[in-house]
């Protein structure tokens, strides 16, 4: 907090020590800010022309000062912590938008055939989707489906994020898609994306509502976050509802979403958190980006 940020697409963190990275826009501006290890305040850094809004902030996991951010008019990229900051694809000529971006690590032995990514999306009949490609920087990526166990039918809504384990990212990939218009979000976990494996259901409205004790009838996930350091350690922003009235809980799971507990958040109707990220290696340090009449990141140094 401090800094006068608004609309803050997400948090990025480095993986030695406690910085932190946030961008947001200012009019026709992309801006970035440093939360530098022992802060309590953010500093500005880079700046950067923009035609339209931040999407999504996403940090390497193999170089934590590289960071990429999805915009609406193009992806954008910095190399050395946002000293400098270069968009890297023009989205604007194709009439498209950047919404979301995902980076997964690779084994050193995959190193050479370039970056693992997974898209998460909405086929044909809506159904939700995933493909993953081991050689994105190829000419013709060569994509794989791997959707099996995703529901089928009446996903008319948004996706809202598929996430990689970083303590098993070759192996362990989670995805929260919304099977009707009730918030009805389900977590799915994979185990095995890469080689075959299915995704089922782990954390949904029903396993939420006995976790804490009660009768929510509407449930959206908002974000998770996982941290290489803690296997079987998730922790999740879930947005729970019984119209007109919102609670967001922040859930946390210690065996890869089969239990979990949570502790309230927040009440307000018009604040809302959107963005969860764990201190990697202190996996027990938490920041939580609220967006309100301004936005502020808060963080918490203990274990849900």
């Amino acid at each position: 907090g401090g800094s006068g940020v608004v609309d803050v697409p997400g948090l990025a963190h480095h993986v030695n020590d406690d910085v932190l990275y946030a961008v947001d826009a200012s009019g026709t501006t992309l801006r970035s800010w440093e939360k530098a290890a022992g802060a309590t305040s953010f500093t500005a850094k880079a700046t950067v022309a923009l035609a339209g809004a931040p999407r999504w902030l996403q940090a390497d996991p193999d170089n934590q000062l590289i960071s990429y951010v999805a915009c609406d008019d193009g992806l954008y990229k910095t190399f050395d912590g946002f000293t400098v900051l270069s968009q890297v694809r023009d989205y604007t000529a194709a009439n498209v938008h950047g919404k979301m971006v995902g980076v997964g690590g690779i084994p050193p032995v995959q190193k050479n055939i370039g970056r693992r990514v997974l898209v998460l999306g909405n086929g044909l009949a809506a159904q939700a989707k995933v493909a993953v490609t081991n050689n994105v920087y190829a000419a013709n990526p060569t994509w794989v489906d791997i959707s099996t166990g995703l529901p089928a039918t009446n996903l008319l809504y948004d996706l809202h994020f598929i996430r990689t384990d970083p303590f098993s990212s070759s192996t362990r990939a989670f995805a929260a898609v919304p099977e009707d218009a009730t918030y009805g979000d389900k977590l799915y976990r994979n185990d095995a994306y890469l080689t075959g494996g299915s995704w089922t259901a782990k954390l949904d409205l029903a396993t939420v509502n006995t976790a804490l004790g009660t009768a929510y009838t509407k449930m959206k996930f908002l974000d998770i976050g996982l941290t290489i350091t803690s296997s079987g350690r998730i922790y999740a922003l879930v947005l729970t509802s019984i119209p007109p009235n919102n609670w967001i809980y922040l859930m946390h799971s210690h065996d890869l979403g089969e239990t979990g507990d949570g502790i309230l958040v927040n009440t307000t109707a018009n604040s809302f958190l959107s963005h969860l990220q764990v201190g990697q290696w202190q996996p027990d340090k938490l920041y939580v980006e609220m967006n309100s009449s301004a936005a502020d990141v808060y963080s918490t140094a203990a274990d849900a």
